[in-house]
């Protein structure tokens, strides 16, 4: 009878961490060649910067991860057990100007339920975990805070350790007598409310981390040239003073900042744009013979012409760029991210924005059929970046991080238009 074959390694800490599997699907167990060759769990709290090897060997580590979830949202760990959630500070000393938050506690009542919160000694089970995680790659999410606990456990372990160390006791902040079991969404509005809360009472109090829960999509950069190289000789134009400070803001901070400061620009430009038939009666007016020795009269017969306008805001944008604006130029930077405009997006805060254009179209499609769709929808962002949640505007784009990938995209066509307002807009 041939001899029964013994279970493979890998296939025993499938076994013996099936708990911890089933709780972080996300999070699976490999074996892996780097940095090192070794079992590993990958992408734990769904982050691909780092990984915590494992081997059959550390009871204390497979009895920690057993117990936990670690949610991708949180630098932190959820206790299944005793239903407490574990934000993970530092285990570095705590600067003196904020000395007095280690050790804080106190009661937050929300939505009628009394959570006890203290700023304490982190947990084994967190320094356990902590000493098991190696970096792999850049992190956008500061290895979710565990570099200095990782450190102090190294240190710690250290005989000939430097006696002038930066550490300090592993300290994290604790949301205790929760009374429901792991709930993501409701852990987000209770966390965000607490974030509030106490930076209105302490505004150097450590807030909870939130990060961004799906892979953020590459975003192609704004196309270089405006034409096909840099000219030899530019002939410079007069820019007006007022856009080139709202283009010179457009061009860093916040998405929401620059979105707007460029709608401003083209805004800027819309208020001086008038008709050619007001223009026509203007210029008839100033060529009179008698314009300078009549002045009042003159006054008068310009504000008559100005005010025969009958073209509302929305009817100068729209002229205006198509007397100004090459639509193959805005196409080229719609082509370059254009999934983001081929699909309704659903922004936090409610705002809902349809698709700009049509999956198989081309150029040529866009050119025909930009105008006026392109300038009222930027109008609707802009309005939803700047106004609150009122009665007359309930729709609008909150400033969270997946809002900020939206309309990262926006901000190339916006500017390209922007800086054609600012070069000719005279001429329009």
């Amino acid at each position: 009878m041939p001899e029964e074959q013994s279970p493979l390694p890998l296939q025993l800490l499938h076994e013996t961490l099936s708990t911890f599997l089933a709780d972080n699907p996300k999070s699976p167990l490999a074996e892996i060649n780097s940095p090192k060759e070794c079992f590993a769990i990958q992408t734990p709290w769904s982050d691909n910067s780092m990984v915590i090897e494992v081997d059959g060997e550390n009871g204390a580590l497979h009895e920690a991860l057993n117990a936990v979830i670690l949610p991708a949202r949180y630098a932190a760990i959820w206790h299944k057990d005793k239903r407490e959630f574990e934000i993970i500070w530092t285990a570095f000393k705590v600067p003196s100007g904020i000395s007095d938050v280690a050790g804080r506690q106190f009661t937050f009542r929300y939505d009628n339920i009394a959570y006890k919160c203290e700023f304490g000694p982190s947990s084994e089970r967190l320094l356990v975990i902590a000493s098991s995680v190696m970096p792999i790659g850049p992190s956008t999410t500061q290895y979710r805070n565990l570099f200095s606990f990782s450190t102090y456990l190294t240190g710690k372990e250290n005989e000939n350790a430097s006696p002038s160390t930066p550490f300090g006791e592993p300290l994290s902040f604790w949301i205790r007598d929760i009374p429901w079991d792991w709930d993501d969404d409701r852990m987000l509005d209770l966390a965000t409310h607490l974030n509030f809360h106490m930076y209105y009472y302490d505004t150097r109090t450590p807030q909870i981390l939130m990060f961004n829960m799906g892979q953020e999509a590459v975003i192609k950069p704004q196309s270089r040239y405006r034409e096909e190289k840099f000219p030899a000789i530019i002939n410079a134009r007069t820019i007006d003073a007022h856009a080139y400070y709202f283009w010179d803001a457009s061009l860093s901070g916040d998405v929401s900042r620059r979105f707007i400061y460029n709608y401003q620009i083209i805004e800027y430009g819309t208020f001086y744009f008038t008709d050619e038939s007001v223009k026509r009666s203007m210029r008839r007016i100033l060529s009179a013979p008698s314009a300078s020795s009549n002045v009042e009269n003159t006054m008068r017969l310009l504000m008559d012409a100005f005010g025969t306008s009958k073209m509302q805001e929305a009817q100068k944008m729209e002229n205006l760029l198509r007397n100004i604006v090459d639509p193959a130029v805005i196409w080229r930077e719609i082509e370059q991210n254009i999934n983001y405009f081929t699909a309704p997006i659903q922004f936090d805060g409610g705002y809902e924005l349809a698709a700009l254009i049509k999956p198989n179209w081309k150029v040529d499609d866009f050119s025909h059929q930009w105008l006026p769709t392109f300038p009222n929808t930027i109008r609707g962002i802009r309005n939803a970046l700047s106004h609150g949640r009122e009665q007359r505007q309930v729709q609008v784009i909150a400033p969270t991080k997946k809002n900020a990938q939206y309309l990262l995209p926006w901000i190339a066509p916006l500017s390209v238009i922007a800086r054609d307002v600012i070069l000719y807009s005279d001429l329009g």
